[in-house]
């Protein structure tokens, strides 16, 4: 039973780390649209791999032209932006290649993107990847699980309505 468990009698649902790597605070990442919360809540992963996967059970919604993120909406019903690296250009997509369709539905843990990491941070990228609840405001209570490296099977984000 987890920390949410013990509080609420409500259902609680977990998102799992989407890359092996370390979790920060999404906060400390340098851009303001995530650190500043205006694009939602959640953490951000510094890689140590290049595979993206499902942080959850859901529906790929959008795959971004240039490979580098995706969002999915959750079969719980979070909507979730995956956004590998910051200020990813056009002319970057070459290192990332999108596994997954619009439409597609995916079970946690699924390969969403593949990077290529020693070619993207050998041209310079900053690979910090945010995993952010868009609709974060539908959930009363979200904990954010950082300071730790973590892998696809820890649990990144928990919450509750």
């Amino acid at each position: 039973m987890g920390f949410l468990d013990k509080l609420f009698s409500r259902p609680v649902y977990s998102l799992y780390a989407p890359m092996a790597g370390r979790a920060v605070s999404v906060a400390d990442v340098p851009d303001s649209a995530f650190s500043g919360g205006l694009l939602g809540k959640g953490i951000a992963v510094i890689p140590t791999d290049g595979r993206v996967l499902a942080p959850c059970d859901a529906t790929v919604d959008v795959v971004f032209t240039t490979g580098h993120a995706v969002s999915l909406i959750a079969d719980f019903g979070a909507e979730i932006l995956i956004h590998v690296g910051l200020s990813v250009t056009a002319r970057d997509s070459r290192f990332f290649t999108a596994c997954v369709q619009s439409g597609q539905k995916v079970r946690r843990g699924d390969l969403l993107i593949e990077v290529d990491l020693p070619a993207a941070t050998g041209a310079g990228l900053d690979l910090t990847t945010p995993m952010l609840v868009t609709n974060a405001s539908e959930y009363a209570q979200i904990q954010i699980n950082t300071g730790a490296d973590v892998t696809n099977s820890d649990v990144a984000v928990q919450l509750a309505k």
